[in-house]
């Protein structure tokens, strides 16, 4: 990754320039660890993956780099979006009415102070992160792969119920899956043997919670059903027989209802199909085998 040296205005060389830096400083989760919640030892457990970490160092040198570019870059008019002029570019142009207009000598034009504000506030973040990437840095290469969290005998061992594991306020484990972050930053779950690898924990939870309300409502509605079976005093297998083709009724009725469900490893789980599959960050630490790997499925709307 390239390293990329920035000049940027000392702390103390002006009080706006101070404050945005200070307040910067204070809410960056990478510098600051009352925004972190973690010490600076503990910032490493938050990454499960030295891919992961990486991806965060190379997306704040990407920020710093365009900060820099608004800074004192020079503008395209063919990259694909609405022409911006650069604060360079902004005071040159005023600069250059001035001087048009006879109100001012080249190279004695006075910087506008709105100019200057937002020269000041840019100068403030590129220098936040470089911080942030000194930082990232340091981490990065004092990184030490971590055995995996997952612990294969209790991946959903009581099937899906949207448990998760918090550690150091990021979300490592949900139903005994391994979570990471995905290539956009949000987490991801990352455990090839199971139907729900990489989907987002967020869907999972939604599909939970869709299919346990569906279940509900499905059991309100056979509940008069059972209490007449009782009455009868219905065997078992009437019971049973009974029960089963009540349900495909009130299915019928009900198609908005998802109870569609999934045989894996003896258990029956919601059925993920609709929901969408996510990139993970970096290469998992598991390749799918054919018989357990993702299949294909339509974005759910």
């Amino acid at each position: 990754m390239k390293t990329v040296n920035r000049d940027f205005l000392p702390i103390g060389s002006n009080p706006y320039y101070d404050r945005i830096v200070n307040r910067g400083l204070k809410a960056s989760t990478i510098l600051s660890k009352e925004a972190r919640g973690t010490s600076l030892n503990e910032a490493f457990v938050n990454y499960e993956s030295k891919a992961e970490l990486k991806n965060l160092l190379e997306k704040t040198i990407e920020k710093r780099d365009g900060l820099q570019h608004l800074l004192d870059g020079k503008s395209s008019a063919n990259d694909g979006f609405e022409r911006a002029f650069t604060n360079r570019e902004k005071f040159l142009m005023y600069s250059q009415k001035l001087i048009n207009e006879g109100r001012a000598m080249p190279g004695k034009v006075k910087e506008p102070e709105n100019l200057r504000d937002e020269r000041y506030t840019l100068m403030a973040n590129i220098f936040i992160k470089n911080r942030e990437v000194e930082l990232l840095t340091k981490l990065f290469e004092n990184y030490v792969e971590k055995k995996s969290t997952e612990d294969e005998k209790a991946i959903l061992r009581f099937g899906v119920r949207g448990m998760g594991k918090i550690r150091h306020s990021v979300l490592v484990l949900m139903d005994g899956m391994k979570v990471t972050a995905s290539q956009n930053g949000f987490r991801i779950i990352n455990s090839p043997s199971t139907p729900f690898h990489q989907l987002s924990t967020y869907d999972y939870i939604t599909m939970y919670k869709e299919h346990a309300v569906a279940q509900s409502q499905l059991n309100n509605k056979l509940a008069p059903f059972k209490s007449k079976l009782q009455a009868v005093k219905a065997t078992p297998e009437e019971t049973k027989i009974g029960i089963a083709d009540k349900t495909k009724e009130i299915l019928k009725l009900h198609p908005e209802w998802n109870l569609n469900k999934i045989k894996w490893h003896g258990k029956l789980l919601p059925d993920p199909e609709g929901f969408e599959r996510h990139q993970l960050n970096g290469k998992p630490e598991v390749k799918p085998t054919e018989k357990t790997s993702v299949p294909k499925v339509t974005q759910k709307n």
